[in-house]
């Protein structure tokens, strides 16, 4: 588990440590959710504040009219 945290980056300090998961099952709902949230809905400053899905989709759009 550290090392996909570490990894990954994405799955905060808060969301593993603070929510205290029963089980797989709720840890895996919470992950989905915490990645749902960074990739659909959280801007970021390096992407000019677009999301990494807005990101990814005006790149397809890019390379369908190339």
């Amino acid at each position: 588990m550290l090392i996909f945290i570490y990894f990954s980056g994405a799955p905060k300090y808060e969301d593993i440590y603070l929510q205290g998961y029963e089980d797989i099952g709720s840890l895996k709902r919470g992950l989905r959710s915490d990645f749902r949230f960074y990739n659909q809905e959280r801007f970021h400053q390096n992407l000019e504040y677009e999301t990494p899905d807005q990101r990814y989709e005006s790149f397809q759009v890019q390379a369908l009219e190339a």
